[in-house]
């Protein structure tokens, strides 16, 4: 009913940040969502629908975001201090540079990057070879100062 909808529309921003989803929303009737390419759930009244498929954004970020793992525990295993400014060297695939590109600013703020440069890592840094999501990359850190 419109009183759920309501209550759910104020609980919006925990909601989202909860299940980590970017969007919710409300629809009257559930029927086409199995057609569209929707995972549904239902219990009593309430019905949770989630897209099965992984849009190329979608894709990007999580590659991002593991990314962002790998230099976490690379920084760990080199013994850097958690407060640690770093550069991030990186070499790779197309597709893995462009999304160090496009989620430097990300990749950054979460590893304590000033900077984080394409190319072979720099005398002295920590490195590692991963396959991420198929694709091949070389990331290298070494602690600023």
């Amino acid at each position: 009913g419109s009183n759920e909808q309501r209550s759910l529309e104020r609980l919006k921003p925990q909601i989202l940040e909860e299940l980590n989803v970017k969007d919710l929303k409300f629809i009257e009737s559930v029927a086409e969502l199995d057609k569209l390419g929707y995972m549904v759930s239902s219990e009593g009244n309430c019905v949770v629908a989630i897209p099965t498929e992984i849009s190329p954004e979608l894709a990007s970020e999580g590659l991002a975001r593991e990314i962002v793992h790998r230099l976490q525990m690379m920084r760990r295993s080199a013994g850097f201090d958690i407060a640690d400014y770093i550069v991030t060297y990186y070499q790779g695939e197309a597709y893995t540079r462009k999304v160090m590109v496009d989620f430097a600013d990300y990749i950054k703020q979460e590893t304590l990057s000033r900077q984080l440069i394409e190319g072979v890592p720099g005398e002295g840094a920590f490195t590692e070879s991963f396959r991420l999501g198929g694709y091949d990359i070389l990331l290298g850190v070494k602690r600023l100062g």
